[in-house]
């Protein structure tokens, strides 16, 4: 049984949450503030974290961040604002999705679950957690069975769950052009829409977070876009397994600079 953490500083909200998710099935906890939600979370596991933007104090927004500094638990913001900006907002912040208030119970279940079971192929399909696959690029590496991204400074680079699904997806398919519909549904088990920015966010933040990679002669973005299509990762890659020797996990195509925009 998978277990949801509620944090809002509204006790009807909570309780009308934990009713709602405690008929789907779900076990539930309750935080009313960021200091309650983290000295829960020091002593209990969940499996994903509901979280208010507009609590009183140190709002969700602050509370988000921090939270992304050291977990990759899924988290959906829950908000009464309608405000395109603040849910994207919150997406580049590390979100995994947004519902907004009131809510229709049944949706916020549906969503709940999306977000679940995103998390649940993840770890299956992806085998972040039973995979020794190293793959290196512009002096990157991505240790896939610690789940951790060093720099080329041997920094370590705080991924989100999403955030390296889809790095690892670009990492196995180098000068390959990726559509979105594909990226979608293979890191975040659902088909792409075109009112949905979530992918693109992503993206947007894997980019800022990785930068653009030294090839030795000049500095060149690592992730394209390819116009009307989806994203193209554009800079050579080795992948490694322990106990085997590195090879390249593609050679460099000569065609791919004729794919940006």
């Amino acid at each position: 049984m998978e277990r949801i953490l509620i944090v809002d500083d509204e006790r009807g909200v909570r309780d009308l949450i934990c009713e709602t998710l405690t008929r789907a099935g779900f076990e539930t906890l309750e935080a009313d503030s960021g200091v309650a939600m983290r000295r829960m979370l020091a002593h209990q596991y969940v499996d994903m974290v509901l979280l208010d933007l507009r609590m009183p104090g140190e709002d969700g927004m602050a509370v988000l961040r921090d939270l992304r500094r050291s977990s990759s638990v899924p988290v959906m913001l829950l908000s009464v604002a309608q405000k395109s900006s603040e849910r994207v907002l919150g997406l580049e912040m590390g979100a995994d999705d947004y519902a907004g208030k009131p809510f229709d119970p049944r949706e916020l279940v549906a969503r709940v679950r999306s977000v679940l079971r995103r998390a649940a192929r993840a770890r299956r399909d992806s085998g972040f957690e039973a995979n020794n696959d190293i793959f290196e690029f512009g002096g990157f590496v991505l240790d896939v069975s610690q789940s951790t991204l060093w720099d080329p400074r041997s920094n370590e680079v705080l991924l989100t769950r999403s955030e390296r699904e889809i790095l690892r997806l670009f990492l196995e398919h180098p000068y390959e052009v990726l559509s979105r519909d594909m990226i979608s549904r293979r890191t975040l088990a659902r088909n792409w829409s075109p009112c949905d920015r979530s992918l693109d966010v992503l993206v947007s933040r894997l980019r800022r977070k990785i930068g653009n990679i030294d090839d030795g002669k000049n500095k060149r973005r690592s992730i394209t876009s390819v116009r009307g299509v989806g994203y193209c990762f554009a800079i050579p890659v080795s992948h490694t397994v322990r106990g085997r020797d590195r090879k390249p996990a593609n050679a460099e195509k000569n065609s791919w600079t004729d794919l940006r925009h």
